[in-house]
């Protein structure tokens, strides 16, 4: 669930028993709200489900009373900062939070007339369009990136029509990396920090342009003063360093810039930022790692059962096929433009969400009207 909706692409399948399916079977316009876990209380309204999708036992499905409520509309208001505060009052435990699913039911919210609520929900909802507009074609433009790349590029490469008397060059990243190197975190962590500079970890890691503002984490700027490196440059290519279930090591890779997510931010201990020596371009690196043979390469040079994850030798063997400098060039020509175009859009989304987040306590408490069409002001 991000930012009120779901993500369908990203969610599992699972076997279940036909009795409970039934039971839990997901249709259009439902709600369905987490109740325990760190994510206690995130909510998200159910559109375009796909056929026989069920939800999970974390989660609380609510379903609107048709002639009180727009299912939309109550959606939204349970991304306002009202239900935020009321689950952080109501929710219990601090290990594992649980919310009760009797108190989701008692939280209480002005309600305006029906007809209100549906226009409401479709202001809103015109902008969470836009939203996805933006997001599907900076899905797009990172996909024909890496269809070009992995035609030109990745393909001879893993094959014998490379060979270096054709000028091709089989080198290991630490031969082509200026840059290869981790932020830090204060001694204490970050807990409880909501302002200072901007500190990413490995969750925020996978993508071009893609970020997921809710785990934003900050680190104090007397603490940042003090740190040299992690800085993020424009461009730089991010690498999921350690981390996650023992014994099992996932890579994933990412390139962030042009002023998103964030004008100056830094990396945490998790994550490699890592920049060329000029000889390949920070485009050519990253959908050289983002490749599916690097992929598995990188999961394979990952270690360590208790903390998975990949060292800085291991990372800097790995290999890179470096082809001739007219084709790197040639490639370089298609590969920017359309890196431009996916950072971009990632910008003018996030322009979108925080008008949508400015509107949407105006418009759900009711200090801003939206009046029928045709209704002067």
């Amino acid at each position: 669930m991000i930012d009120g909706s779901i993500n369908w692409d990203a969610v599992p399948y699972c076997q279940v028993d036909e009795r409970k399916q039934d039971q839990c079977l997901l249709r259009e316009g439902d709600l369905v709200i987490s109740r325990t876990g760190a994510n206690a209380g995130a909510a998200a309204y159910v559109a375009d489900p796909p056929e026989g999708a069920v939800f999970a036992g974390y989660l609380v499905r609510f379903r609107a009373n048709d002639s009180l409520a727009d299912a939309r509309f109550l959606g939204y208001v349970l991304q306002s900062r009202e239900w935020a505060d009321y689950v952080t009052n109501t929710r219990t435990g601090s290990a594992q939070p649980q919310l009760n699913a009797v108190l989701m039911g008692k939280f209480a919210f002005d309600l305006p007339p029906l007809d209100e609520q549906r226009r409401i929900a479709e202001v809103l909802g015109a902008l969470d369009d836009l939203i996805d507009t933006n997001e599907r074609l900076r899905a797009r433009c990172e996909s024909l990136a890496a269809e070009q790349f992995m035609s030109r590029v990745v393909a001879p490469a893993m094959s014998s029509t490379a060979g270096e008397d054709d000028g091709w060059l089989r080198l290991h990243i630490g031969d082509i990396a200026r840059v290869v190197e981790t932020g830090r975190r204060p001694a204490g962590g970050v807990k409880g920090i909501v302002d200072g500079v901007p500190s990413i970890g490995a969750e925020s890691i996978g993508g071009i342009g893609r970020f997921d503002y809710s785990k934003t984490k900050h680190v104090p700027l007397e603490f940042a003063s003090s740190v040299s490196r992690g800085w993020v440059e424009s461009r730089d290519v991010l690498v999921y360093k350690d981390g996650g279930k023992p014994g099992e090591f996932r890579p994933k890779v990412g390139m962030l810039g042009s002023g998103f997510p964030f004008d100056r931010f830094m990396i945490n201990e998790h994550v490699y930022r890592v920049r060329t020596d000029n000889r390949v371009s920070q485009e050519f690196l990253y959908f050289w790692l983002a490749s599916p043979p690097m992929m598995e390469a990188l999961a394979s040079a990952g270690t360590g059962a208790a903390v998975p994850g990949i060292n800085s030798t291991a990372f800097r063997g790995l290999p890179i096929v470096v082809p001739p400098a007219n084709l790197r060039n040639e490639l370089q020509g298609v590969l920017a433009p359309l890196v431009d175009s996916c950072l971009s859009l990632a910008v003018e989304a996030q322009d979108l969400r925080r008008t949508r987040d400015e509107l949407l306590p105006l418009l759900v408490s009711g200090a801003v009207r939206v009046r029928p069409e045709g209704v002067a002001a």
